[in-house]
């Protein structure tokens, strides 16, 4: 076969080779971008089909590139604390099967004996017509004022102050079987949209698992999500941080059986926002808080601070109650001494609660006694660590 021959069958076959490949390749092939043939997760699966584009590194994935989810319950085996969930269980943001508990009920537990109530104004609610239960449910939830979790920078983790907030709306959940709270995760435009993302997701879930793991609270009662940066509080569009932004919110939902809200489950919410009965279920739960004090010391000591910390989300949480902070002495030296000594040890502990910016001027009051109130009963002049105290004492805002 000579040169010319050769090259005309290469050509032949050549031309051959590109009808049998362009009518083998489908019409409509899309054409990827470099950006789509990346892989921004790692996880095997390049962007143009990853129909999970976030998965975390060393996960798991489908065909899509998504995590696996071996037991279908809707919650990723990466996040299932009980990856072999039976079939058709239903579950909460942790994998965990919800069990019934039947000992819960709707109507918060009957506390007649234990709380005060203003039966007038309870006669006024069995009485009124409720026209529609769920609208009444969500208009009175949404007038409960719920602490807000602030952040320092790239942090997620509650520090002790922040689980005091949480601490403080547990009781509401437990004795209110029907609420729902939803925790939204929330970060400044300081940093890449995805980096926030992932962080939201972790400020939400941090706190939700918090609040899910307290004893006599619900695994259904507590949810989470997320929206990154998407949601400024300070309204601002500046890629700049801002600690107001960064955050956890909690708000409140309705998850329940729509035939169980009926009249009487407003009707024993509406009594556990009665001040009256707010206030003696505050004095149950946390009596008379006292500060205590060395010889003539006023500053407060990290024990101190400690106790107050903990009284302030529940302000929060409680618009119309205060604290009263009562100054006291030993009779230990002169008594004028003595009076400005414990003006000084009340003024100080409410200045601590009020410097913060977290709740109401009219939340908090103080009063001095100095020597006159001994609480050890004792009349001679001496040191008594007893009597050295501020007494801080849970009432009603004045009106």
């Amino acid at each position: 076969m000579n040169l010319l021959s050769h090259n005309n069958s290469n050509f032949f076959i050549s031309i051959l080779c590109l009808i049998i490949v362009s009518c083998a390749a489908p019409k409509n092939q899309p054409k990827l971008t470099s950006k789509d043939k990346m892989d921004d997760d790692k996880d095997g699966i390049i962007n143009f089909y990853d129909k999970c584009s976030e998965t975390p590194a060393d996960v798991l994935v489908d065909a899509k590139g998504c995590p696996l989810d071996n037991d279908g319950d809707g919650v990723p085996d990466y996040l299932d604390k009980e990856p072999n969930s039976r079939a058709g269980a239903k579950v909460d943001f942790r994998g965990v099967e919800i069990i019934p508990d039947s000992t819960a009920k709707i109507n918060i537990q009957d506390t007649t004996d234990l709380f005060l109530t203003r039966e007038d104004t309870q006669k006024e609610h069995q009485e009124k017509s409720y026209t529609n239960p769920e609208k009444e449910f969500n208009e009175l939830l949404q007038e409960y004022a719920l602490p807000v979790v602030y952040y320092k920078i790239n942090h997620y983790k509650l520090t002790k102050f922040q689980k005091y907030q949480l601490d403080a709306i547990a009781p509401l959940l437990t004795l209110n079987p029907a609420i729902v709270i939803t925790v939204e995760g929330h970060t400044d435009k300081a940093g890449p949209a995805d980096y926030n993302k992932k962080l939201s997701e972790k400020r939400s879930l941090e706190a939700a698992e918090y609040l899910v793991n307290k004893d006599k609270i619900q695994s259904y009662q507590v949810q989470y999500t997320f929206y990154g940066e998407e949601k400024p509080a300070s309204g601002s569009q500046e890629e700049t941080p801002n600690s107001i932004d960064r955050r956890s919110e909690l708000k409140f939902t309705i998850q329940i059986d729509k035939t169980k809200l009926d009249r009487q489950v407003i009707v024993e919410l509406l009594k556990y926002k009665d001040p009256v009965f707010e206030l003696q279920q505050l004095i149950i739960q946390y009596g008379t808080v006292r500060l205590q004090y060395g010889v003539n010391q006023y500053t407060l000591t990290y024990e101190n601070r400690d106790k107050l910390d903990k009284i302030i989300p529940v302000l929060q949480v409680h618009p119309r109650i205060k604290v009263k902070m009562d100054g006291h002495t030993d009779k230990s030296g002169d008594e004028n001494y003595n009076m400005k000594l414990s003006e000084n040890r009340a003024k100080t502990a409410s200045g601590y609660i009020l410097n913060k910016k977290l709740v109401s001027d009219k939340q908090v009051t103080y009063h001095f006694h100095g020597e006159t109130k001994p609480l050890s009963g004792s009349t001679e002049e001496k040191r008594n660590e007893l009597d050295r105290r501020v007494e801080v004492n849970f009432e009603l805002v004045d009106r």
